[in-house]
């Protein structure tokens, strides 16, 4: 009887999804299975935790994206307790004016080194904080002619970017010429750049596969996955989440009910928040949850969070989630071991 039952209950999975070549459309998600914090850090030491968005490991420590005046990053150790905050708001050399966290670098016993794009200027720098006395050296990598959604380094002068219109292509140093990622093209959103006032009906965040060979990126407004080659910006795999291409809403600054709010890996598996959302209305109408899949972006798992979350990073040694939110101070932490 029981093999009986996990037969039907795998048949009702793989009708609940669609798949047509490389575009996947989950019609809906499977039962999720509710978690309870391991342990949860409050107290006036961790009050900082509301402004900060978003947060990622980089070594054995933490940064924070800190949107306060005085400074552009909180370094936390592993644990989350504060260290130093770093870097300078300002147009002038290593200040920021519109910051974000780009990535680990390296960490030795005395240096601790990350990216930090500065998506107004279209800048790319290099912190490297002294773990004495936490003083800070940046150093200008890569400058372009336009404000930018993102830039990583792949290596030999190549680049993956997105620019403020939220298109992806591919850059080299001393070339003029780019390759855009497959879909990303003159097909989706407006040709405007350098623009601040124009928000694109497609935003998007990204995270790279655990071996740097794939990118996933992630729709903030509509529950939509892309996964590309890196190598030559192929698709390998689209996924629609609860809502198929016909459902969604593409306005400038409407999105849908359900989208993404973040992303992480852990080996190659991508963790992915995914919420419900009603921007009209101002309220959450389910609750939080994270989507767990495979690197050929199959969903395994669904996991049910507590409260209202609004970023997440994740240990790979430990197999923790920490979460901020926005309806609690401090942070969350959630054992995802079982799954990952």
């Amino acid at each position: 009887m029981r093999k009986v039952l996990l037969t039907i209950a795998f048949s009702l999975v793989l009708l609940s999804c669609r798949d047509d070549g490389n575009v996947t459309v989950l019609k809906r998600l499977p039962d999720a299975v509710e978690l309870t914090p391991v342990r949860v850090l409050e107290g006036d030491e961790y009050m900082y935790s509301g402004s900060l968005a978003p947060i990622a490991m980089a070594g054995d420590f933490i940064v924070g994206d800190l949107w306060r005046n005085e400074c552009v990053f909180l370094l936390m150790d592993g644990q989350c307790r504060p260290l130093a905050k770093l870097g300078r708001i300002g147009n002038g050399p290593g200040e920021f004016l519109g910051h974000e966290y780009g990535g680990f670098i390296s960490q030795t016993d005395d240096t601790l080194s990350f990216y930090a794009l500065d998506w107004e200027r279209g800048t790319v720098s290099r912190m490297d904080v002294c773990l004495h006395d936490y003083g800070v050296d940046v150093t200008l990598l890569k400058s372009f002619p336009t404000m930018m959604r993102a830039a990583y380094p792949l290596g030999d002068g190549r680049w993956l970017c997105s620019a403020f219109n939220n298109r992806y292509y591919f850059c080299e140093d001393g070339s003029d010429s780019t390759v855009w990622l497959q879909g990303w093209d003159e097909d989706l959103n407006e040709a405007i750049e350098g623009q601040l006032m124009y928000s694109p009906p497609v935003q998007t965040g990204e995270v790279f596969s655990g071996d740097s060979s794939k990118v996933l990126i992630y729709d903030l407004m509509h529950p939509v996955l892309w996964l590309h080659d890196v190598r030559d910006g192929r698709l390998v795999k689209k996924v629609y989440v609860e809502k198929k291409p016909d459902q969604l809403i593409y306005q400038a600054n409407v999105g849908d009910e359900c989208s993404f709010a973040g992303a992480a890996v852990a080996g190659d598996r991508f963790v992915l928040l995914y919420w419900h959302y009603d921007a009209v209305r101002d309220v959450y109408t389910d609750s939080d949850k994270l989507l767990i899949f495979n690197g050929r972006l199959e969903l395994e798992t669904v996991l049910e969070l507590q409260g209202e979350n609004k970023c997440f990073l994740l240990n790979p040694d430990t197999k923790e989630a920490v979460f901020a939110g926005y309806d609690y101070d401090g942070f969350r932490i959630y054992d995802l071991s079982p799954w990952i």
